[in-house]
């Protein structure tokens, strides 16, 4: 938590770093430097390396604390940008000596600030966009509709922050029960399981009908294959034809489900 505000407020002052500057002066080039390079490697690596148990559920997780830093530097930049940008009219007149430097740097001021938070928001939303799960295709389409809704956006954007923050613990625990049952082989059967897909439909090595289900049953143990019979076929047929397969030799002709 306390990282997560460290790193926001962050961004917030690289956001605002030209009217910081404007505000209280240059500053020496070295520490600009080491600004733009804090927040490269923060899009780059928002999280430890190894707080995640999988690639997966480490980008998922990194993706929702980008949002989360987005947030919270969005909202002091909102705030800054608008307290600066009264301060530097008000002390103008139109058609003063210096007015249009001063608007030009507003101008300038602004558009920095929305592109560097741009580049924090749309690392995350592309991280959370293609590892999550749970999000499913209704919330990734109304994510992007709701975008271009001023106040629904952040209602919309907690939202989601709150269904990847569960996504990750879910899929953590998942994950480390998984490997604490690994070795007994929960699912190992006496006989390999043998799954037959429903009609107009064919089981491929990398195309399957049960998604991540002969993956899970195979990593705890089970032997499964795929039946690959006819997908359109009458059942009487069908059945018939793994029957036949299955009596052949007292042999298993169809292919082993792919170890994944």
């Amino acid at each position: 938590m306390i990282r997560r505000w460290v790193l926001a407020l962050l961004v917030a002052v690289i956001t605002n770093w030209f009217f910081l500057c404007d505000a209280f002066g240059p500053v020496s080039w070295l520490f600009n430097l080491v600004l733009l390079g804090e927040f490269l490697y923060l899009n780059l690596r928002p999280i430890e390396k190894g707080s995640a148990p999988t690639k997966r559920i480490w980008y998922l997780k990194s993706g929702g604390e980008l949002l989360r830093i987005f947030l919270i530097s969005a909202t002091i930049t909102v705030f800054a940008q608008g307290a600066w940008l009264w301060h530097l009219l008000a002390r103008l007149t139109p058609g003063e000596s210096g007015y249009g430097t001063a608007v030009a740097s507003g101008i300038f001021s602004v558009l920095w600030a929305v592109a560097a938070e741009a580049i924090l928001f749309w690392n995350g939303m592309l991280r959370v966009y293609v590892t999550s799960v749970q999000l499913g295709l209704k919330h990734r389409i109304l994510g992007a509709l709701c975008g271009w809704i001023p106040g629904v956006n952040l209602w919309y954007l907690t939202k989601m922050i709150r269904i990847v923050s569960d996504e990750v613990e879910f899929e953590t625990e998942k994950w480390e029960l998984d490997e604490a049952r690994a070795e007994s082989e929960v699912c190992k059967t006496r006989y390999p399981i043998l799954m037959v897909h429903g009609v107009f439909f064919r089981d491929y090595r990398y195309i399957n009908y049960w998604g991540r289900i002969p993956r899970e049953l195979q990593r705890n143990g089970a032997t499964v294959y795929y039946g690959e019979q006819q997908s359109a076929a009458a059942v009487e047929d069908s059945g018939r034809e793994l029957a036949e397969r299955i009596r052949a030799s007292g042999k298993l002709w169809w292919k082993p489900a792919a170890r994944r």
